[in-house]
């Protein structure tokens, strides 16, 4: 196996140094090697990025990867890093970002190459989702390539809990308060949360809004056009409020994996997350449909809550065609497929069959999912809104997590309107 140079960047010292304006600057890239960012340094995610890795190497000898991945944080922490040396004039050669807003606010002052031609040259446009290409494209132009398309309205669960306990799954919240209930008194966690960081309690009520406002009502809530203290917002925080009565107590200490682990070990039944915990589930062994199984958070059954990873390249890169040629792979089926198969997406491409993957896996039934569902875009996958109202929006429910004060909750989210 070719050498991969492996630059982890997490530690707390790092941060706090990228945070505070001094660039964290990398190892040179030496020539013919390219470095790139991302967040994907754990479970089902490292084993995805070691895929796209390994496979552009076995295409491009004599060209080095270097991985300056970044963990924590559900991918703040690299954003953080990138948003330095960016500014530092230290850009790597590509860089991961989500698809939609959060890989168009790079496109302001030219910050990374227009990939028009290598979309034309390779038949791109055919290849992939119309409305995943739109999501990375502004002014005509398409930036970013997709290398994944996740789901964030799903709901994991134990399948030997469920059984154990006689829970059959709940198509309605009604149903599922009643299975949480059945649960708690069973002395196990209905619902298993670490908002350590709080995108994974915003999740939960994204979820929650999509299933009682519908398409037309989510997407209106984070596009501005209807009110942060409607109707829709506020029934889905006393929802959402209600859930937290069934959560795990030291939620707050907990991030993602460590929730996910809660439902490994059967102290806690179901986890809302995307459809990356099934790649962490398969990583430590647990088998879909027999272990592990999944639903969409009720009332959410008709769409598919869209998230994508893209790949950008930096116009200042000291490698921009290396770093365009480790883009162009990854849309190759090989790193296409190799991504899904670990991370637990499905690929961006249309033409890859369902076949390449378990019959009885997660991917492929979502695959089949994506041709039928109502494709919505996501907040927590940053596609439908700023980065600064997504931030502000983390804020106001993590003050509602904790203080469980739905009045508190609204009359602070309201202030957020302004940034949408």
């Amino acid at each position: 196996m070719k050498k991969n140079i492996i630059c982890l960047m997490a530690s707390t010292a790092m941060i706090l140094t990228a945070m505070g304006g001094v660039t964290a600057m990398a190892e040179e890239a030496a020539p013919g090697s390219v470095e790139i960012m991302s967040w994907w340094t754990g479970g089902g995610e490292a084993e995805a990025l070691n895929a796209i890795v390994e496979g552009f190497q076995e295409q491009n000898e004599g060209i080095e990867v270097i991985n300056s991945a970044v963990a924590g944080s559900g991918g703040t922490n690299a954003q953080a890093v990138l948003a330095t040396r960016m500014a530092g004039g230290d850009p790597p050669d590509v860089f991961q970002a989500n698809g939609g807003y959060d890989t168009l606010q790079w496109t302001e002052g030219d910050q990374i190459l227009v990939l028009d031609d290598i979309y034309e040259a390779n038949g791109w446009y055919d290849l992939l989702p119309e409305r995943i290409v739109e999501m990375n494209t502004k002014d005509g132009h398409v930036y970013g390539v997709p290398i994944n398309i996740g789901r964030d309205n799903m709901i994991w669960y134990n399948k030997k809990v469920f059984e154990e306990n006689g829970i059959e799954v709940p198509g309605s919240w009604d149903e599922f308060f009643a299975c949480a209930e059945k649960l708690k008194e069973a002395g196990i966690t209905p619902l298993a949360l670490g908002d350590n960081n709080p995108t994974w309690a915003t999740l939960i009520f994204e979820e929650v809004l999509l299933a009682q406002a519908g398409v037309e009502g989510h997407d209106k809530v984070f596009q501005g056009e209807l009110a942060m203290d409607s109707d829709e917002v506020r029934a889905a925080a006393e929802t959402f409020n209600k859930l937290l009565d069934y959560v795990n107590e030291n939620h707050s200490a907990l991030d993602w994996q460590d929730a996910a682990q809660l439902v490994v070990d059967g102290d806690a039944a179901m986890l809302a997350m995307g459809d990356w915990a099934a790649g962490f589930f398969q990583t430590i062994g647990m088998e879909p449909d027999v272990d592990f199984g999944w639903f969409e958070a009720p009332g959410t059954e008709d769409f598919f809550l869209a998230e994508f990873d893209a790949f950008l390249v930096p116009a200042k890169a000291k490698n921009t065609e290396g770093g365009k040629a480790f883009v162009e792979f990854t849309i190759d089926p090989v790193a296409q497929i190799g991504v899904s198969v670990n991370k637990g997406s499905i690929p961006a491409r249309i033409d890859i069959s369902a076949d390449s993957f378990d019959s009885g896996a997660y991917v492929a039934s979502a695959m089949a999912d994506f041709q039928d569902h109502v494709i919505v875009p996501s907040l927590i996958g940053k596609a439908i809104a700023p980065a600064g109202f997504f931030s502000k929006f983390n804020e106001c429910i993590n003050v509602l997590t904790n203080g469980r004060d739905v009045e508190q909750f609204i009359s602070m989210v309201k202030d957020t309107e302004g940034l949408l």
